[in-house]
């Protein structure tokens, strides 16, 4: 046996035969018979981690002397069999390690479990309490400024949902919506999405063409999502054959949420420029027309239909328009003469402030080709809109309509965008009762009689949106000579 001498106990007994090795080594032969002074508990561990042979009485007073420390020896090792390392000789930074990555997966884990229950739970999204919102056919109509009718609180605790899969997003359950989910595998994008937060986007559902109106909801705080979940709750109420229809909402991705419309980007054009600017709709309707039954076929094509559209949005909403009518907010469809109010500026809460109904700054309309279609009212008072402004603009897109051009359509060839408008404001807030007259050139008779109508610089005495439509259709009856009393040749349409 070799043991280095520096390990070999100070207090070494006497009477030890011990053979010196080079390096510093010593072999020990037998420790039997030896006297030994008293033994320390080290020198016991030395005895038993080398293996050397002693007494008796040896192991006998090493066994006390683990006794009286609390050490009991294994029945089945060794009397001698070496110690466990001390556990008090442990390194402590393991345990701080152990401690804190313990702390850092809990982290994790609980912030995981948040956000999942904040997309899955509405109450954490919508306005109301959670029994309101669970309960309530229309939760979040409650706290918006357009209230429904009976009829349509009817229609909404009727809606069905054929979703065919689950999408995890901001959107309420099936409870509290009106309008259906749509499988993102069936919405495909026209174009590649920009960067923008938000926007339209052109895309194709069951190959049919449609628009998404996209808002990436973890860049907007909670008040612009709710905006944008109740004006989308709104818009799948309002369904009317001139209505752009409100298809339903989907996702993109993970932190983007759409609301589909039924319009096509790429063949549905805006009214100015199917009247203004596009040639082929003279196949449709005379661009000029010089006979009356010309312009009755006009009227009835178009302008009965956006008629329609704002009396069904006053009798749904008992309110006034949520943006500003006009003939850039209307859509026609070549294809088939159909005419549409295009709705989807509502979801646009980024929209510039002289756009909204609720403007107190009209002025910063100047130059943007809409001042025109604010009432006087709303310009000398500074006021909200109201239904009778919405029949003040209706008035101008009627105007439009007849005469294929736009309202005081000489004051912005002559002196431009921003001067004509400048005109326009001091016309309308004239203190004068002189009637406003935007179109000359509209041919006398019962049509430019109700244009006047919808003009009149007193609101009460202005026709209801409903009346105008009644109006229209006295002033434009369907003859089946029409298409004979057409001087330009066009061919008709089938209504």
């Amino acid at each position: 046996m070799y043991v280095q001498t520096d390990h070999y106990p100070p207090s070494a007994p006497s009477g030890i035969d011990l053979c010196l090795y080079p390096h510093g080594m010593l072999f020990i032969s037998d420790l039997t018979q030896n006297p030994f002074a008293l033994l320390t508990s080290s020198h016991c561990d030395t005895i038993r981690s080398r293996n050397i042979s002693v007494d008796a009485a040896v192991t006998a007073q090493c066994l006390v002397s683990s006794s009286v420390l609390g050490l009991s020896p294994s029945p089945t090792s060794p009397p001698f069999a070496p110690s466990p390392p001390d556990e008090a000789h442990t390194n402590p930074w393991n345990s701080v390690f152990t401690f804190i990555m313990i702390l850092v997966v809990s982290a994790l884990m609980g912030a995981f479990v948040m956000h999942r229950r904040r997309l899955l739970t509405p109450t954490s999204r919508t306005p109301g309490g959670t029994d309101d919102y669970l309960t309530s056919t229309t939760p979040i109509m409650e706290t918006g400024s357009l209230p429904l009718s009976t009829d349509q609180l009817m229609m909404l605790s009727k809606a069905k949902d054929d979703m065919s899969e689950p999408i995890l997003t901001p959107f309420p359950p099936r409870a509290g919506r009106s309008y259906k989910l749509l499988p993102p595998k069936d919405v495909k994008l026209a174009a590649r999405p920009p960067k923008a937060p938000t926007g339209q986007l052109s895309a194709h559902y069951h190959n049919t063409s449609v628009t998404l109106y996209r808002l990436d909801y973890r860049d907007h705080d909670q008040p612009r999502i709710d905006s944008f979940l109740y004006t989308v709750e709104v818009l799948a109420t309002l369904k009317h054959p001139n209505i752009t229809r409100l298809v339903g909402a989907t996702k993109l991705s993970g932190v983007s949420i759409c609301a589909v419309f039924d319009h096509s980007p790429t063949t549905d054009l805006g009214l100015p420029s199917f009247l203004f600017q596009t040639a082929d709709s003279s196949i449709l309707l005379p661009l000029h027309p010089k006979t009356h039954a010309a312009l009755h076929r006009r009227m009835r094509t178009l302008a009965v239909g956006v008629a329609d559209a704002i009396a069904f949005i006053h009798a749904t909403t008992n309110g006034p328009m949520t943006r500003r009518l006009t003939s850039a907010t209307v859509s026609v469809r070549p294809s088939d003469g159909s005419v549409q109010v295009n709705l989807m500026s509502w979801i646009d809460d980024d929209t510039p402030t002289d756009d909204k109904t609720h403007s107190n700054h009209p002025m910063v309309s100047f130059g943007s080709f809409v001042l025109a279609s604010v009432a006087p009212e709303c310009l000398a008072n500074s006021s909200s809109s109201t239904q009778s402004s919405d029949v003040f603009a209706l008035g101008i897109v009627l105007g439009e309509i007849a005469t294929s051009g736009r309202p005081f359509a000489s004051w912005y060839k002559d002196m431009g965008a921003v001067a004509a408008d400048a005109r326009i404001h001091a016309v309308y807030t004239d203190a004068s009762n002189d009637p406003i007259k935007p179109f000359p050139t509209v041919p006398p008779g019962p049509i430019v009689d109700l244009i006047a109508a919808c003009l009149d610089r007193d609101p009460s005495k202005r026709p209801t949106a409903a009346a105008v439509v009644a109006s229209l259709h006295l002033a434009c009856p369907v003859e089946k000579n029409d298409e004979d009393e057409e001087s330009l040749g066009t061919a008709a349409v089938e209504e």
